[in-house]
């Protein structure tokens, strides 16, 4: 399985860089122009196969990694081949789009894990350091979240890491609870799992 990380999932929260230690107590709706809402101009799009989409995929999920963590052999296997890795083995992703912000700023993918059962993983989800505090990590959470409603998934599993606390309290937020199960059977692939989270649809 492609077991998602602190997260990698690792939403908009995760890696935190320089840029947002330099604004961190000031209001970030007046430090940043444009000022979008919340949800001001955020498409989610589909995962469509071209070098943009290729690249952007792997570019959000390199950020937030190296700004946290260290690349995993897994992490470059998937990040490099998304379409062999996520798309060609049942899985969806997820992308959000937003023209003020330069385009596509957030990643998420749902991966299989027992298709019988109904079990996916939520994976590879992250929001580029510039676009965070828009609440991008909330709009590709819903979004996720009602894709799998639709493709009648029964629970969703996540992967994360204690470091990730602003992920981690995004999947609280919307109904993600900690699993040890989850952890054991599913958390050997990377290193730096020490979170697992599910969400019963």
């Amino acid at each position: 399985h492609t077991h998602t990380h602190a997260h990698d999932t690792h939403t908009h929260d995760v890696g935190v860089g320089e840029g947002l230690r330099q604004r961190k107590g000031k209001n970030t709706h007046t430090t940043h122009t444009p000022s979008p809402s919340p949800t001001h101009n955020v498409r989610i799009i589909e995962y469509n196969d071209s070098p943009a989409h290729t690249h952007a995929f792997k570019h959000i999920g390199e950020e937030w990694i190296r700004n946290m963590y260290t690349l995993e052999p897994k992490d470059q296997l998937v990040l490099n081949d998304p379409k062999n890795e996520i798309i060609n083995k049942g899985g969806v992703i997820l992308f959000a789009e937003c023209d003020s912000l330069g385009g596509v700023v957030g990643t998420c993918a749902l991966m299989p894990v027992d298709k019988e059962a109904g079990v996916w993983e939520v994976c590879k989800m992250g929001v580029l350091e510039c676009a965070r505090g828009y609440k991008i990590g909330d709009t590709m959470m819903l979004a996720v979240i009602e894709r799998a409603k639709n493709m009648c998934v029964r629970e969703l599993m996540l992967l994360s890491n204690k470091k990730s606390a602003a992920a981690i309290k995004l999947y609280e937020k919307y109904g993600f609870e900690h699993c040890a199960h989850t952890l054991t059977h599913h958390g050997g692939e990377f290193a730096r799992c020490d979170v697992g989270m599910r969400l019963v649809l």
